[in-house]
C-alpha cells in the first residue's frame, strides 16, 4: 500500500493558477462544516485485502525543475512548457498510448478527457496522456479496478486545477442546484459507451479511505457499503444526495476522487450508479 497523502483527484471521484490543487490558492466556498467529533464512523467492507490508499495530488514533485516545492508552491499548467494534451475522440488518444482504457464526459463542464491507467496509482500524478511529464497530470483509472474482481466500485482520480481543468469542476457539485441540474456522467470504458447517474457528493475526511475500496465480500456487501456511505455522507457537510436512490448488489459504482480544502488532507467524492 502507498501514503494516501501522495495525491490530492466518489466513485472516484480528480478530479486537483497558483497551485496544482484549486482549494490551495482559491476564495474559500462558504460552508458549513461538522467538527470532525461529529462525523459517523465510515463502513469499511468485510474482505479488503491488498486495499491501496487514494493517491495524494498534494505529494512533492519530483520534476527536478521543481525541486524544493510542492504542488501547492507551484503555478500548475502556467510555467514552463506544460500544455495540456488535446485530442479529438477516444480512439485518438489510444492511438497515441496504448492506456488509455476510455473517456469521461460530463455536461456542462469541461471535463471531457481520455481516462489512462497503468500497474499503480502514482504513474500518472505527473505525466499527461502523452507520458510526458506534466502538472496536469491524466484523469486515471484506479490500477486495481484492471481485476474483473474489482469492477463493482470504479473509481477515477483526477488534479484539483485552479485554472479549472481536470477535475476543478467536480467542486460544482457542492451545489444543491447544480447537483440536481447535472446527473449524468458518459464514460466510454474499453471500448463500450457507459452512462451514469450522479447519486452522491460529499466530503470525503481526513484518513478516511472507505470510498476508495474495489474488494468486497460479496455483491450484497459491496451494496451494503454502498448504501453505508450514503447515510456516512449526511454527516459531513457540503454534501449532496438523491434520497431516491438505494444501492442494489447488482449495481455498479462509478467515483470520481480529488482534492478539497474544507480540512487539511480531506477530499471531494461524487459517486453515481451505473444506467447503461
Amino acid at each position: 500500500m502507498f501514503e494516501w497523502k501522495r495525491l490530492c483527484v466518489l466513485l472516484v471521484v480528480a478530479v486537483a493558477a497558483a497551485s496544482l490543487c484549486t482549494g490551495c490558492g482559491q476564495e474559500a466556498m462558504p460552508v458549513d462544516i461538522v467538527p470532525v467529533a461529529e462525523v459517523t464512523a465510515s463502513p469499511s467492507p468485510a474482505v479488503i485485502p491488498g486495499e491501496s490508499l487514494q493517491p495524494q495530488i498534494e505529494a512533492t514533485t519530483t520534476d527536478p525543475s521543481l525541486q524544493g516545492t510542492t504542488n501547492t508552491d507551484v503555478s500548475y499548467g502556467v510555467a514552463g512548457d506544460n500544455v495540456l494534451p488535446s485530442f479529438e475522440s477516444y480512439e485518438a488518444a489510444k492511438a497515441i498510448n496504448d492506456e488509455v482504457i476510455g473517456w469521461i464526459t460530463i455536461d456542462g463542464m469541461v471535463i471531457d478527457y481520455p481516462v489512462v491507467r497503468t500497474e499503480n496509482n502514482e504513474y500518472y500524478l505527473n505525466r499527461d496522456v502523452e507520458k510526458k511529464k506534466s502538472n496536469y497530470g491524466a484523469i486515471f483509472m484506479d490500477y486495481r479496478n484492471a481485476d474483473p474482481n474489482m469492477q463493482k466500485h470504479i473509481i477515477l482520480y483526477g488534479h484539483n486545477m485552479k485554472n479549472g481543468t481536470m477535475f476543478h469542476d467536480l467542486m460544482n457539485y457542492k451545489q444543491s442546484d447544480f447537483f440536481s441540474d447535472h446527473k449524468t456522467i458518459r464514460l466510454i470504458w474499453d471500448g463500450v459507451e457507459t452512462k451514469w447517474e450522479v447519486f452522491l457528493a460529499y466530503i470525503v475526511m481526513p484518513d478516511t479511505i472507505y470510498h476508495i475500496h474495489t474488494m468486497f465480500a460479496d455483491d450484497q456487501n459491496f451494496a451494503n457499503v454502498m448504501n453505508e456511505t450514503i447515510q456516512y455522507a449526511k454527516t459531513v457537510k457540503p454534501a449532496n444526495y438523491d434520497a431516491s436512490v438505494t444501492i442494489r448488489p447488482s449495481d455498479q459504482v462509478l467515483t470520481l476522487s480529488t482534492c478539497t480544502y474544507e480540512y487539511d488532507g480531506s477530499y471531494f467524492a461524487v459517486m453515481a450508479r451505473r444506467v447503461k
